[in-house]
């Protein structure tokens, strides 16, 4: 009895640290926020994408949160958290989230609205990835930024 109550806590314990909230104040890693204020997050394993509120999972390195999309990628980023990070890009200019789910970002180049598309142009820049409503004016902003 007492075997399977320690079990038990344990588990308990450990899915309790799965869904924790970040603390107030601690900096969030892997983020990114909409004009109209929606916090989402990029997870840095599978990629996937959602809203800060429904993270199953956060992992704590150095004093930095990252947000997981499941409990199962935690692991592998805990093991090797540079790995991870090194190839994760997150939305640089996107604007909003419409109705249907779909990015909706605006141009750097002439501030045109589009929504983010299989074929649309991205440029992968110090850890953000910008996206271009056409290879003109990604080739524009590349001449500009160098």
């Amino acid at each position: 009895m007492k075997k399977s109550i320690l079990v038990f806590s344990i588990l308990f314990a450990a899915t309790a640290l799965a869904f924790a909230q970040v603390p107030e104040g601690m900096k969030e890693g892997n983020i990114w926020t909409t004009e109209d204020g929606g916090k989402y997050f990029t997870c840095p394993v599978m990629k996937g994408e959602a809203r800060v509120e429904n993270a199953e999972g956060v992992s704590v390195i150095d004093g930095v949160a990252y947000y997981h999309c499941c409990p199962s990628c935690q692991a592998p980023f805990r093991s090797d958290p540079q790995k991870w990070l090194d190839a994760l890009f997150l939305p640089g200019n996107v604007i909003r989230i419409d109705e249907h789910g779909h990015k909706v970002f605006r141009d750097p180049v002439d501030g045109t609205e589009a929504t983010v598309e299989k074929n649309t142009p991205v440029l992968d820049e110090a850890g953000k990835r910008i996206f271009f409503t056409s290879k003109k004016t990604k080739e524009q902003y590349l001449k500009r930024n160098g």
